[in-house]
C-alpha cells in the first residue's frame, strides 16, 4: 500500500506539548493516533467531546462576541 502525506495543520504549543506527553503515557505516537482516529471516523465510530476546552477558540469567540455588544 502506498502512503500519502497528510497536509500539515496548526495547533498551539501548549496543546502540542500536552498531546506529546499523552502519546508517551499511552504508548503511541501522534501519527499512529491520528491514523486510528481517521480510520475510526471512516468506520462511523464517534469520539467523546474533548476533555479540556480549546482556550484560543474560546478567547477568539469572546473577542468576536464583544465586538457585537
Amino acid at each position: 500500500m502506498s502512503s500519502t502525506t497528510l497536509v500539515n495543520f496548526r495547533i498551539d504549543a501548549e496543546t502540542h506539548r500536552a498531546f506529546k506527553i499523552w502519546c508517551i503515557e499511552n504508548n503511541t505516537t501522534l501519527a499512529d493516533h491520528l491514523r486510528k482516529m481517521i480510520d475510526d471516523s471512516l468506520d462511523g465510530k464517534a469520539y467523546a467531546a474533548p476533555k479540556r476546552p480549546h482556550k484560543k477558540k474560546e478567547a477568539d469567540l469572546s473577542n468576536w462576541l464583544e465586538e457585537w455588544n
